[in-house]
């Protein structure tokens, strides 16, 4: 992968988050080249398209705002400049209007330039003086600032808002405002803060660019709650405040995408005894894609989880409060991600939240319905193991499959799966959505959207297809399919489409470059087994797929 381009801009001086933010770096093994703009230039930098910013399209690029500092220079009083005769503007009422007025003009450029050039934009919004921040932050105008920024770049694509206000309370830091430093050289924060900056940019950055893990393993008792169900009883066990708090933790994950799966050493009926019988319970079985619960192993029992699911144990973190069941898992899956909880009950809310490994960036609609989709596999399967043949089994589900050209609210899920689709993926490829934004308005490039359902639902948007002009062939730069939807002919109908297409469009040949990854051997499989000619790749593709347009095409699968 390419160095990763990081591009800081503030309206105050910034640099000191530089050897925080490096050893954050280096420590998640990053590959990333830092770099500052000039100070107190962040519209500057968002508006002028030759700016180092606006040309980071590959990279990520941050802006270090202070809603305080948005209207004009501050004074050495900590209050704004009030030169030329200006006392007729001293009022809190007009130093808010300003600053608003300030960050709706940034949060409008910022959605312009992210949409016209791309890449990955964290909008920080740091805190102002506690003299004008006040005693009860919840309740100030200020505090009102972050969320109009928060709000209002929400929908913009690619972008993560961070508030300063959530920094503080992470941290711990009530002392963070340094007025000597601001007035020599414009250093309005402690180290303590500039460390806690860092910190959050390097998370937020963490999160952008690392896949998640797709699925959460969790222990039940002194986890879920506190006790032993097999000993006290479903009505036994404690569910206070600390195991809500930590129960509705992870629905949240199941709603942002992951797959919650539980695996006790406890007699099966015990277990679900406590989630039908306890109303304190805010995990419900709906909530639950999967479960081990018997006396084997838990290394054992993820593996099984794992095949189930049908995704590597990459994917996986495991949960528990045991130290022998985290280290057995740790020595025997060293792949799964393996935590264990506090001893101390009250320290949970915070471990959680301090956890970066749970951190979820970019929840597409598919990933909310996710849980659901996965329970559905489950009568789906049912299918499968009745059928004699795949053909049979596409018949019984009668799969219906739609390919068509993308709209622009699904790029951003086109994005995501090729970050996060490992198996059926043939170039392995990674686009962001501002990528796919730009050549989705060119006519030589080609986006199609691949979308399937069955008598028991709809599998939602689950592979692509990314192509655009190379001579006499039209070359593939994308061709993937989720796991999800392996086994039922799709990848046969994406083919037919991008075939049918080309003949349309007069091109003699289509071509699929192949790169060789971990977990991708299914599409070479696929690939392997079609009537076409191979040679040698390009760049990092080991081999070229070539299929020759004859009058004959590829028979589409289930749906056509």
């Amino acid at each position: 992968m390419s160095t990763l381009p990081i591009v800081i801009a503030a309206n105050f001086t910034a640099e000191p988050i530089r050897d925080v933010l490096s050893h954050w770096i280096r420590t998640l093994d990053l590959d990333a080249a830092m770099s500052f703009a000039p100070p107190d230039q962040v519209m500057q930098q968002v508006l002028d398209p030759a700016s180092e910013i606006s040309r980071n399209t590959e990279g990520v690029s941050v802006l270090l705002v202070r809603p305080y500092g948005c209207d004009r220079p501050a004074s050495a009083d900590g209050r704004e400049d009030r030169s030329e005769n200006r006392a007729e503007d001293d009022t809190e009422e007009h130093r808010i209007a300003l600053a608003a007025v300030a960050i709706d003009d940034l949060v409008r450029a910022v959605d312009a330039r992210m949409r016209a050039s791309g890449g990955l934009w964290i909008v920080v919004c740091c805190p102002p003086p506690p003299t004008i921040r006040g005693a009860d932050a919840a309740d100030s105008p200020w505090d009102a600032l972050e969320r109009r920024c928060v709000d209002g770049l929400d929908a913009t694509p690619g972008t993560c808002v961070i508030r300063g206000t959530e920094i503080l309370r992470r941290h711990g830091l009530d002392r963070y405002h340094d007025e000597h430093g601001r007035r020599l050289a414009d250093m309005p924060y402690t180290p303590a803060f500039y460390a806690a900056l860092g910190t959050a940019v390097a998370r937020a950055i963490h999160a952008m660019v690392t896949p998640p893990r797709k699925a959460i393993v969790l222990d039940c008792d002194n986890t879920l709650w506190s006790g032993i169900c097999g000993e006290a009883g479903a009505h036994g066990v404690g569910i206070d405040a600390v195991r809500q708090h930590l129960q509705r933790f992870f629905i949240d994950q199941m709603q942002r995408g992951a797959l919650l799966c539980l695996c006790s050493r406890n007699e099966e009926a015990d277990v679900w005894r406590v989630f039908d019988e306890r109303a304190e319970m805010a995990l419900r079985r709906d909530h639950i894609v999967a479960s081990r619960i018997n006396w084997r192993s838990k290394s054992e029992n993820i593996r099984v989880l794992a095949a189930e699911l049908q995704i590597g144990l990459e994917t996986f973190i495991f949960v528990d409060d045991d130290p022998v069941e985290c280290a057995d898992v740790q020595w025997r899956l060293p792949d799964v991600v393996t935590v264990q909880l506090p001893s101390d009950v009250d320290a949970i809310p915070a471990w959680l939240e301090q956890h970066w490994i749970f951190d979820r960036w970019g929840t597409t609609d598919e990933d909310r319905a996710r849980t659901g989709q996965y329970l559905l596999r489950r009568e789906r399967d049912r299918h499968r193991a009745e059928a004699r043949t795949v053909e049979e089994f596409v018949r019984l589900l009668d799969v219906r499959v739609t390919v068509r050209p993308a709209a622009a609210s699904q790029l951003a899920r086109i994005a995501q799966l090729t970050y996060r689709t490992t198996q059926f993926n043939c170039t392995l490829r990674r686009r962001s959505e501002a990528e796919l934004r730009r050549v989705s308005e060119r006519d030589d490039w080609i986006i199609l959207a691949v979308e399937g359902a069955d008598r028991y639902g709809d599998y939602g948007l689950i592979g692509a297809l990314v192509a655009c002009d190379a001579g006499e062939a039209l070359a593939v730069d994308i061709f993937l399919l989720s796991c999800r939807a392996l086994g039922r002919h799709i990848e046969q109908r994406m083919l037919h489409e991008i075939e049918a297409i080309a003949r349309t469009r007069g091109y003699e040949a289509v071509r699929i470059p192949f790169v060789p990854g971990i977990r991708n051997t299914v599409a070479r499989e696929f690939l392997d087994g079609l009537d076409a000619d191979w040679s040698r790749g390009r760049g990092e593709a080991a081999l070229e797929y070539v299929r020759r347009l004859r009058e004959s095409s590829v028979t589409a699968g289930a749906g056509e």
